[in-house]
């Protein structure tokens, strides 16, 4: 056998059991890819465990919002629950006021001031119905329309073009048409609405600070 042939020649005891450092970076490898892929998942199962959290709390704990009731500025207020006219009428009003509804065949209500000389009135709650103007004619028409034409048919010999209309509206869907500019003797100052297909008409004398009318106005509530 010449020199080639016995450098070439392979230790029977290599050939059987090959060096093993291959094998133990394949094997190395693998464990830290386990590890990373591990940590990997912890962190996303913790990212999503919080994301839940925050999701819950945010769904039970929603944004304040103003409750329904009697605001602050209406404590010690008077209440007005009553069926009259065959109309159930609820309302807050001043504690200073007192009511007067001693002619349901008149169907209003009165608000006057305690202690006044004479007690003027200074707020009248009625429906349309008793004051005896039509309402067919609304229904299907304008507001500023009927109550022009209804005048004018109460009072044929006045001017009514000194009229002026403003919308009141309140956030719980509540609206009213303000009139004013009566000519003499015809009328004072009137608020129109509806609720519940019941049209209201609401007198005022002009003697309730605007701001306390539109608190009052703001709980009104009439039905059948």
């Amino acid at each position: 056998m010449d020199s080639s042939e016995s450098s070439q020649t392979i230790d029977p005891a290599l050939a059987e059991n090959p060096l093993p450092e291959h094998k133990s970076l394949s094997k190395m490898i693998f464990i830290l890819g386990g590890i990373i892929f591990l940590v990997l998942g912890l962190l996303i199962g913790y990212y999503f465990s919080q994301s839940s959290k925050t999701a819950t709390n945010s769904q039970a704990t929603p944004s304040p919002t103003l409750s329904p009731g009697v605001s602050d500025e209406m404590e010690g207020w008077k209440t007005y629950d009553k069926r009259f006219a065959d109309v159930k009428y609820f309302f807050r009003y001043p504690a200073e006021y007192e009511i007067n509804d001693n002619d349901p065949d008149s169907g209003s209500i009165y608000l006057s001031k305690i202690g006044t000389r004479n007690y003027p009135i200074y707020l009248t709650i009625n429906t349309i119905s008793n004051s005896g103007w039509p309402f067919t004619s609304y229904i299907s028409g304008s507001r500023r329309v009927w109550v022009q034409d209804n005048l004018e048919k109460q009072y044929p010999n006045k001017d009514f073009s000194t009229l002026t209309f403003k919308e009141v509206d309140y956030a719980d869907g509540k609206s009213y048409l303000f009139i004013s500019g009566f000519p003499e003797d015809t009328g004072r100052n009137r608020y129109i609405g509806i609720q519940n297909e019941i049209p209201i008409t609401i007198g005022d004398s002009g003697l309730m600070p605007v701001e306390e009318i539109s608190k009052i106005l703001s709980t009104l509530s009439v039905i059948k």
